[in-house]
């Protein structure tokens, strides 16, 4: 029996051990460690409004209350205990009460609508009765989605595939491997943006069907993580896409006129959905 050639096994294996890269950040990084957490996962906790033990919504004031424990100024009784200290480790919060940190209490740092919902929304179905599990299960989440996205993109992108991975790991090291592993909303951005960079230039280099339509769905997807995690994304949006076009111009001219108005027509709809959401 022939075995198959080791450029089979090539890609399976890098994102095999890039996975396990940034789950073990994941892991070893304790909740709340990521900057503005409070302010996110309060988001996260409210995203569908009020929820028993999970999300109050005084209806007078419309002010929001969450957990004691999502709370960066609840000293001792938050995940937050280990913040601003030097002598007290990341170990206190295996030492949280759980009747007082589940205490509801009213917070102002939350979304009121400067982020999109997409983000929080997706990350709210994973809220549960155990604070620490529902975060480590969000950040395995943003992984899935990252791994999924930059498989399928960096394949269909496989005759640039050293030069993209080499450009990957020069940028995403190390706020990559910070931000993708978290519950802010950032991460979605760089996995949208960075995937719709790289589909693009699988769109733009392959000629087979499977693969355009793999790239064409991609970049769509892309663009939707990107839209739904910050109001500055379509901005960024239109910067990739003219990059894009500055990068690839001398393939478009190597091209039939059919392919290359496909092209066109993908990043002319990729950027009408930017400006519409300006």
């Amino acid at each position: 029996m022939k075995l198959p050639p080791v450029r089979f096994f090539k890609f399976p294996l890098i994102g095999f051990f890039c996975l396990i890269f940034l789950t073990s950040w994941a892991l070893s990084s304790p909740p709340g460690s990521n900057s503005d957490d409070e302010y996110h996962l309060a988001g996260i906790w409210c995203a569908f409004g009020e929820r028993t033990q999970i999300c109050s919504v005084d209806e007078i004031t419309g002010r929001q209350s969450v957990p004691r424990q999502i709370q960066r100024y609840s000293g001792p009784q938050g995940i937050f205990c280990y913040a601003g200290n030097e002598k007290v480790s990341a170990r206190c919060i295996r030492e949280l009460s759980p009747e007082v940190v589940m205490e509801l209490v009213p917070t102002e740092r939350i979304s009121e609508g400067q982020y999109p919902s997409g983000f929080y929304k997706a990350n709210g179905f994973l809220v549960g009765g155990n604070i620490n599990r529902s975060i480590l299960n969000m950040r395995f989440l943003q992984l899935g989605i990252a791994f999924v996205v930059f498989s399928f993109a960096i394949y269909t992108a496989r005759e640039k595939a050293l030069q993209i991975l080499t450009g990957l790991f020069i940028g995403l090291v190390p706020i990559g491997l910070w931000v993708i592993p978290s519950t802010q909303p950032a991460s979605w951005s760089i996995i949208g943006l960075v995937g719709l960079g790289i589909f693009l230039v699988g769109f733009a280099h392959d000629r087979t069907t499977v693969n355009s339509l793999i790239a064409g769905v991609g970049s769509l997807f892309s663009i939707f993580l990107a839209l739904q995690s910050r109001r500055d994304s379509p901005l960024i949006l239109l910067i990739v896409l003219l990059l894009f076009l500055i990068s690839q111009h001398k393939t478009f001219f190597r091209q039939t006129n059919k392919r290359i108005t496909r092209v066109l027509f993908l990043v002319t709809s990729l950027t009408a959905a930017a400006l519409v959401h300006f």
